[in-house]
């Protein structure tokens, strides 16, 4: 218990550095690196996790998923400071590769439901509608939109439908992590693609997205 407290304090106060280095210029120049030691302290929180509540079989299960988003991080954290669509697409990619592995684990353990496939049907619907209302400039990414929300979505319905199902508190901490996750990427998806600018969605889609890997990497000591 003491180490998970202390590890919570290290990546909460590594977490407020972080928003610090996005709001205030004089340190903005450290974003990059400030952010790739969070991601890397939250890694190494799962792996402290596994060690310590005797569940690394669990780590090993997410690691391929937690490994795409580090590295996803690091193309995002570019993207940020060079404000290159190349940065960006393979920081996607990175992620919704991450979200595959992440779901392909779930499937492993809790058979697909026909239910699942509502997530499939809904979000082309609502990523369709949004076009309509003429404040979203999706252009060429359209495709790519429709496909990861339907990636990010759908983690978070088949987490919530096993947390559901079983009222196990670990399955309910790491469907509470992907509903953070499904928080952040809409965040993203608003910065990218919404008409309107609005600085402070960056911090609360960063906020959302380590409370998302913190919920993750909780949710194997409670195994």
């Amino acid at each position: 218990m003491g180490v998970r407290i202390i590890s919570l304090i290290i990546m909460g106060l590594s977490l407020i550095f972080l928003l610090v280095t996005l709001c205030n210029r004089t340190y903005r120049k450290y974003y990059l690196p400030v952010k790739m030691v969070c991601s890397l302290e939250f890694l190494l929180f799962s792996f402290t996790m596994g060690l310590l509540y005797g569940q690394l079989l669990q780590t090993l299960k997410l690691l391929p998923g937690l490994l795409l988003c580090l590295i996803g991080d690091l193309f995002m954290g570019m993207r940020h400071k060079s404000q290159k669509n190349t940065c960006f697409l393979l920081g996607t990619m990175a992620f919704a590769l991450a979200h595959i592995s992440f779901l392909v684990m779930l499937l492993i353990s809790y058979p697909f439901q026909w239910a699942d496939l509502t997530v499939v049907i809904v979000m082309p619907i609502v990523i369709k509608l949004l076009k309509k209302t003429g404040q979203f400039r999706f252009g060429k990414y359209e495709g790519m939109a429709i496909l990861y929300s339907i990636l990010v979505a759908g983690f978070a319905w088949k987490s919530a439908e096993i947390a559901i199902g079983t009222m196990q508190s670990a399955d309910i901490c790491l469907a509470a992590g992907a509903v953070c996750f499904f928080l952040s990427d809409s965040l993203i998806f608003l910065i990218s693609f919404w008409k309107k600018r609005v600085w402070p969605l960056h911090g609360m889609e960063i906020s959302a997205y380590y409370i998302a890997m913190c919920l993750i990497g909780l949710s194997i000591s409670l195994r």
